[in-house]
């Protein structure tokens, strides 16, 4: 589910659905179909990243066989966008960390949870590399999957590491929070 606070009023919960329209012509519970799809692939593609990233395991073709034929609801969740996301991120690792390592500021990549790390390099891999993905829905995205995957402290550290990223990659104007204009 998407978290984009400039929609939200006082006191609502981020996490719940809503039948506030949101976009002309589409109900919240209408989003909430089809938005999950795309957030279960995220999270599919991170737990494989992870697990490849503790293995030390760069068989892609295999690791995700592994992954997706150890459970039915990783099967069926699996999909074309997590398939793409996941290669990618595999594919550009060098570039991407080197992205990630000129964001962190006293941190080493090597330290960082393993979970952290593999949540940033796909997020940066969808803030590089996917253009049609808006930056913020990216930021909000990986923010709430470290939320549910990381320590208290992942989703604050994510947002600030994909908030600097974000600043710089060209063509993806990064909005402010709240959808006022900056000055």
């Amino acid at each position: 589910m998407q978290r984009i606070e400039s929609r939200m009023t006082a006191g609502e919960d981020a996490r719940a659905p809503s039948n506030r329209p949101i976009a002309m012509g589409t109900t919240g519970s209408q989003v909430d179909t089809l938005m999950p799809r795309r957030r279960i692939q995220r999270e599919l593609a991170a737990q494989l990243a992870y697990a490849m990233d503790v293995a030390h395991d760069d068989d892609f073709e295999d690791a995700r066989y592994r992954f997706t034929q150890a459970e039915p609801k990783r099967r069926k969740g699996w999909g074309e966008y997590a398939e793409r996301l996941a290669r990618e991120a595999l594919a550009r690792r060098d570039e991407i960390d080197a992205r990630l390592r000129g964001a962190l500021q006293h941190w080493r990549l090597e330290r960082l949870a393993a979970i952290d790390r593999a949540i940033l390099r796909l997020a940066v891999c969808e803030l590089l590399y996917f253009p049609e993905m808006p930056s913020r829905v990216t930021i909000d995205e990986f923010i709430d999957i470290a939320r549910d995957y990381g320590n208290d402290e992942s989703p604050a550290f994510v947002n600030g590491v994909l908030d600097a990223i974000a600043r710089h990659v060209p063509g993806k104007e990064l909005p402010p929070v709240g959808g006022g204009e900056e000055e």
